[in-house]
């Protein structure tokens, strides 16, 4: 049963990374999961760089300050922190009207 866990979760995480882009609304531990997988997968080259929005600034902040530390301990390169990524607030809305 847990490799046919593991089997739906992999065909979800690659139905993920087939979009033009993202928008992230507030949410619990599912969504940071699906945004950090997103974006480790667009580190590793598994997708290209897409615009990803983060909507509501507790996460938004927090993914920015998770970043910037990821920068100043050197875990995270400059090549590595998302030019993609929009650090401006926004609503649902406006971030579909950026990404069509």
């Amino acid at each position: 049963k847990e490799e046919k866990e593991a089997n739906k979760y992999l065909v979800y995480v690659d139905s993920l990374l087939d979009v033009d882009g993202y928008i992230f609304l507030p949410g619990g531990y599912g969504t940071q999961m699906e945004m950090l997988t997103v974006m480790h997968a667009m580190q590793v080259g598994e997708t290209e760089r897409k615009p990803l929005h983060v909507v509501g600034t507790t996460h938004r902040n927090a993914l920015m300050r998770f970043m910037s530390d990821g920068l100043k301990e050197g875990y995270l390169s400059n090549t590595e922190v998302f030019h993609s990524f929009h650090n401006y607030p926004m609503n649902a809305a406006e971030a579909v009207c950026k990404l069509v």
